[in-house]
């Protein structure tokens, strides 16, 4: 079950929460961009455990070593437990508005003072259909796009855009939010994947395309599943496999976000 309305993914759980999609990373994206990429390292372990539920997160050591006087319990949000992607997320927005500071600064480089829509004098059809107008740069404003943990800086120019990284790692940091360094990437015009999609900017527009790993998997996953099917009606095989349509129709689903005409061709999976 999937929500998609203004570029975010509403996700099922215990919790419910979105995400960035395909969509909010092209919103600010123009044919000038630069895009740099920052990820956060061990996200979970970035941010303690509720209080409440410390308690019910250890196990008891005693049965295993002789010295152990009592159970040890597990601080810090951790993979499996059903709240961790909820808190995690939670407190990583949260972590931006600090990160965003104030808006109204003009020496802040997300700074902007005004959105331009459709309708209105300032509104060019060659631009995003939303966007926030910097007056110190006259263009798009700065801004970071957030995919759990991968972090897409983008930027008008590649001293903005290092700027942008600069301010997101030191106040994260400093939060103590670790950002991974290593795996940082310097802002470019032609950057990789983000939640699993490529995009760019250039003369003819904004891009958006998926990696060829992933191209080549849905074709190979649709090659596959059509020659059951034949096989199916020669009567050479029982049926098909459900779980194995259930995998097939949740990657193409996940292709479907990056190349949006894929969507009624999904119906027979749904």
């Amino acid at each position: 079950m999937m929500r998609r309305s203004l570029g975010l993914i509403g996700v099922c759980g215990p919790l419910r929460f979105t995400y960035l999609s395909v969509e909010a990373h092209v919103r600010p994206t123009v044919e000038t961009s630069w895009m740099g990429d920052l990820d956060l390292g061990e996200m979970f372990l970035n941010f303690p455990l509720s209080l409440a539920l410390a308690p019910y997160c250890g196990i008891d050591l005693s049965p295993y070593v002789k010295e152990a006087k009592s159970w040890q319990r597990w601080e810090r949000l951790m993979m499996g437990l059903k709240v961790s992607p909820y808190l995690a997320i939670k407190a990583t927005h949260l972590a931006f508005e600090v990160v965003y500071g104030d808006l109204r600064d003009p020496l802040n480089v997300f700074h902007w003072n005004k959105v331009i829509l459709p309708g209105s004098l300032e509104y060019d059809p060659t631009q995003p259909k939303v966007w926030k107008y910097n007056p110190v740069t006259q263009g798009l404003a700065a801004t970071v796009v957030a995919y759990v943990d991968d972090l897409r800086t983008l930027g008008l120019s590649q001293s903005e855009c290092w700027r942008v990284m600069h301010r997101v790692a030191t106040i994260l940091t400093a939060l103590g939010i670790q950002v991974a360094g290593r795996k940082a990437r310097a802002p470019t015009t032609r950057p990789g994947p983000w939640a699993g999609m490529v995009a760019w900017g250039d003369e003819t527009g904004v891009c958006v395309r998926a990696t060829q790993v992933k191209w080549l998997k849905a074709k190979a996953q649709l090659e596959t599943l059509h020659k059951e099917f034949e096989q199916y009606k020669a009567g050479t095989i029982a049926g098909l496999n459900f779980k194995q349509l259930e995998s097939i129709r949740g990657f193409l689903v996940h292709m479907q976000l990056t190349y949006p005409a894929l969507t009624p061709y999904l119906r027979a999976f749904i």
